[in-house]
Parts: structure tokens; sequence; C-alpha cells
């Protein structure tokens, strides 16, 4: 999801300096529909997640499968967005 919502702000011509600041960006740039809101807070969930996991060793199986799902959809949001397909259009 990182390197996703990295590619996605790259594509407006921004570099993010943390994993906050992207996702920062990310809002402002995606999170204009329900659809961008609702992953933005999935990269914040998984942000929050991946932090407890490796300086906590806090996780369970659900919350990583929670994660992947999210994960999926966002790859998928974004390469709609600024994937070869979508420079054609």
């Amino acid at each position: 999801m990182f390197h996703a919502a990295r590619a996605g702000v790259l594509a407006k011509g921004y570099v993010e300096k943390s994993h906050y600041c992207l996702l920062v960006a990310f809002r402002e740039f995606y999170a204009g529909d329900d659809a961008g809101r609702g992953l933005a807070g999935g990269l914040e969930r998984a942000r929050q997640l991946r932090e407890n996991a490796d300086y906590l060793a806090e996780f369970t199986i659900e919350s990583a499968r929670a994660v992947l799902t999210v994960a999926e959809r966002f790859v998928a949001f974004v390469e709609s967005r600024v994937g070869p397909e979508s420079a054609a259009e």
C-alpha cells in the first residue's frame, strides 16, 4: 500500500518525506470520493498495525487478512488512476 500510495503521489508531482506525509498527500489528492476516503483510512490503519507489529510485537491473523483485503483494493484504486490504462483516458 505504501508503494502504491507513493506512486499516486509521485504521479501528482510530489514526493513524501515520511509515512505520515504520504497519508496527508494521498488524502489531499485522492480522498475526494467515498472510495478514496475509505482507502486513505485503510492506509492509516495498515500503518498503525505495521508499527504495532514491528515495535510492540502485537499482531493477529485477522488484522493481517483485513489489511490484505484493503491492500488489494488500494492497489487497484491507484492503478486505475495512474496506471498505463488511465493515461490513455
